[in-house]
């Protein structure tokens, strides 16, 4: 049975070769499959069937999508949609200035990629610096002029200013996320500054809500 080492290193390996056989077979005026990926559902992270392929496979077999990303992003190193899930899947491991670098490699790449702004405005929430608060409160406030109809975003900023400790300004926005969206996190935050503002009943009714609610 091989180790897990050598399983990667047999999908890397494999990815590699089928890498060179999709450039000497596929035709440059073909267009790409997804340059980037704007939403949170997307069926394919890269335009390159090679990197798509590696990311799709290592992640399935050995579980490491941040590794098996960072592989496909050396095939692939201008695809603003794999630097966002690189930058998401970092978030979730509580590496937050990593997470910060992929979502600033992904607006570098395509600056009108509001997830991208809003995943760093979020990463910056997680940090307990009052001035990355600051900075993610420009960087959200630049994914809702992309987009305004997102309720992640509404989160997103209602959680920034939860944060500085500006509740009375923060429920406004966790309310429109909520109507938008009542998912787990939503509903959560809002119960946290609905907390805050001594409001204990209506917090204990969002939190039950959450136990209940989509997941995140």
């Amino acid at each position: 049975m091989k180790r897990p080492r050598e399983v990667v290193l047999l999908v890397v390996g494999c990815a590699l070769l089928y890498a060179g056989l999709a450039r000497r077979h596929t035709p440059s005026s073909i267009e790409p499959i997804a340059a980037t990926c704007p939403t949170y559902h997307c069926g394919h992270h890269f335009r390159s069937e090679a990197a798509n392929h590696l990311f799709l496979e290592a992640e399935k077999l050995v579980h490491e999508p941040i590794r098996s990303l960072q592989v496909a992003l050396k095939i692939e190193p201008d695809n603003a949609g794999g630097y966002y899930h690189l930058a998401r899947h970092l978030h979730d491991q509580q590496r937050y200035f990593e997470a910060i670098d992929a979502s600033t490699r992904a607006i570098a790449l395509q600056p009108g990629f509001a997830s991208a702004w809003n995943s760093r405005a979020y990463s910056r929430a997680q940090l307990e610096d009052p001035a990355q608060w600051e900075l993610g409160l420009l960087d959200i406030r630049t994914a809702l002029g992309l987009d305004d109809n997102e309720p992640t975003f509404w989160d997103t900023r209602g959680y920034l200013l939860f944060r500085m400790g500006r509740l009375k300004e923060a429920l406004p926005d966790m309310d429109r996320a909520v109507a938008g969206e009542p998912r787990r996190d939503h509903l959560s935050h809002r119960a946290q500054v609905l907390m805050g503002l001594g409001r204990s009943t209506e917090a204990g009714q969002d939190l039950a809500r959450a136990a209940t609610a989509l997941p995140n």
